[in-house]
């Protein structure tokens, strides 16, 4: 009998349902204090977005931590931040789509809309920037010329970038998303938002030193390949899938539904190319070494065990830093997962 491997693996299920434990307790204090805090923004006459967004401010370690330090640790030190994280992550992406799915973008089709969205995105990046710019400017003042600049731009940049989801929220709260307020409203802020990161990687990089013209012309060039592909290729062979499949009175069926999440997550992948860069490195020793080692968060309380190769793992250490022979797709996930 192989009781140091039984050892490990009873240690990995009691990590791995400690982890889950302090998740599921996570997930229930912040639904539950969400829903609390949406419904006294309404009855404040204020959206219930803005609530959630002052209750999550709350739970954190300006308030909850300060108040509660011990408590506080309980709930949200007391397990890894990843599955939280992914879990975030995971309802942004539904939420953005939720957005585009609720909006009309048939109102875009007139010129005067499109105009609109134009000069409306234009006036919501200089205003916000110089705006921003002139804070950073004034808050920076006693710092050298360059370090000035480099802070007052990137105040100014951070000015300019819009809350998407957020926006998107509250305009379907509000039942602007058939209108066409709501959609030029939408629109510029997505201009807004593509914008605003790829001049934050631009002042980064300047700030840093490092920036590189190739480099970035590529980054402006993917966001340009990825619109147009998702316009001319994706956008037809999905319109004629959801004719295919027949939909009756606006239900889709379970195939559908599942090829369009399957589209939806592939979409969300291909926008972030640290996790593809990230995947590649651990394919890349994964095909070197027939065994890695993954270093991943840990619960504090951890007892020592031993893993299958009659090693020995330090009070504390998870069983994903083990030696092991996984694929490396998982490994790849996991490197995804894990911070930088």
């Amino acid at each position: 009998m192989n009781i140091p491997g039984t050892a490990a693996a009873v240690t990995g299920t009691h990590e791995n349902e400690l982890m889950l434990f302090f998740t599921l307790l996570e997930l229930t204090l912040i639904i539950l204090a969400g829903r609390i805090g949406g419904a006294l923004a309404k009855r404040c006459g204020q959206s219930r977005a803005v609530g959630e967004i002052i209750i999550g401010i709350a739970l954190g370690p300006s308030l909850f931590g300060l108040l509660a330090p011990h408590a506080f640790d309980y709930v949200f030190h007391s397990a890894p931040p990843e599955p939280l994280t992914i879990l975030s992550n995971l309802g942004l992406v539904l939420l953005m789509f939720q957005i585009g799915l609720e909006f009309d973008f048939a109102h875009l089709t007139e010129r005067v809309n499109r105009a609109a969205v134009l000069r409306v995105s234009i006036a919501c990046l200089v205003l916000p920037f110089a705006c921003g710019f002139a804070l950073g400017f004034f808050i920076a003042e006693n710092s050298a010329p360059a370090a000035r600049i480099n802070t007052a731009l990137f105040i100014a940049t951070a000015f300019s970038i819009t809350a998407v989801p957020i926006l998107g929220r509250i305009m379907m709260e509000l039942n602007l998303t058939r209108t066409r307020l709501g959609v030029i409203a939408i629109s510029s802020a997505a201009v807004n938002d593509v914008v605003g990161w790829l001049m934050l990687a631009l002042v980064t990089t300047l700030t840093v030193s490092d920036f590189v013209a190739g480099r970035f012309a590529l980054r402006v060039a993917m966001v340009a390949a990825f619109g147009l592909i998702s316009m001319l290729v994706v956008r037809p062979v999905l319109k004629k899938a959801i004719r295919l499949s027949r939909p009756r009175d606006a239900k889709m069926s379970a195939n559908l539904l599942g090829g369009l999440l399957a589209v939806i997550f592939i979409a969300a992948m291909t926008t972030r190319p640290s996790w593809w860069r990230r995947g590649g490195r651990a394919w890349a020793i994964s095909s070197r070494c027939s065994s890695c080692r993954f270093s991943s968060p840990t619960l504090a309380s951890a007892p020592p065990s031993a893993d299958s190769r009659g090693g020995r793992i330090e009070a504390g250490a998870s069983p994903s830093s083990r030696r092991h022979r996984s694929p490396s797709w998982l490994r790849g996930i996991w490197r995804r997962a894990a911070p930088v």
